[in-house]
């Protein structure tokens, strides 16, 4: 079965940060295809919309969507306004994907948040070293919800990944 069109639910809250949102993917096959004048990645890789629509829906682990000023700080200047970003099952951990996701997690100011892995405070470095096929949950809090939830500790916001 080939991609015709990707349709993809996303369930964005006021936790979760505005450049990205990564999500279950839902496929549904029809006549209208994958949009033109976006750039598409498999696995860290660019490739044409042409190999994005050949691929087969079980293959897919993730797909990120990437828009605005967070698109020109992980690809560069280019003229497309969006990029979908495409990780297949067993690759999750390929060092491409892995950069590609270093770069992303950079896109989002960290600065002063207080992070947290598994309940315990760590540091930035600490929390890059995760691989991407560590992760069970990741909660994003506003410095209002995380004050709430740890104290003055959150006054500048939070991240809190649970991992498997």
């Amino acid at each position: 079965m080939f991609i015709s069109s990707l349709v993809v639910a996303v369930n964005v809250s006021a936790a979760a940060p505005a450049a990205y949102a990564t999500v279950p993917t839902t496929v549904v096959q029809n006549a209208v295809g994958l949009p033109d004048g976006v750039l598409y990645y498999v696995d860290g890789q660019k490739v044409s919309k042409e190999v994005a629509e050949k691929m087969n829906p079980a293959s897919i682990a993730m797909v990120n969507v990437l828009k605005g000023a967070t698109l020109r700080q992980i690809v560069g200047n280019v003229p497309e306004t969006q990029v979908i970003l495409i990780t297949t099952k067993g690759n999750e951990n390929a060092a491409l994907v892995v950069e590609l996701n270093k770069k992303l997690n950079r896109s989002v100011d960290l600065t002063n948040k207080l992070l947290l892995v598994d309940g315990q405070q760590v540091t930035l470095t600490e929390m890059e070293r995760l691989l991407p096929s560590q992760l069970q949950q990741v909660t994003v809090l506003s410095a209002d919800d995380a004050v709430k939830a740890y104290g003055e500790k959150g006054k500048n916001g939070s991240v809190s990944i649970t991992t498997k």
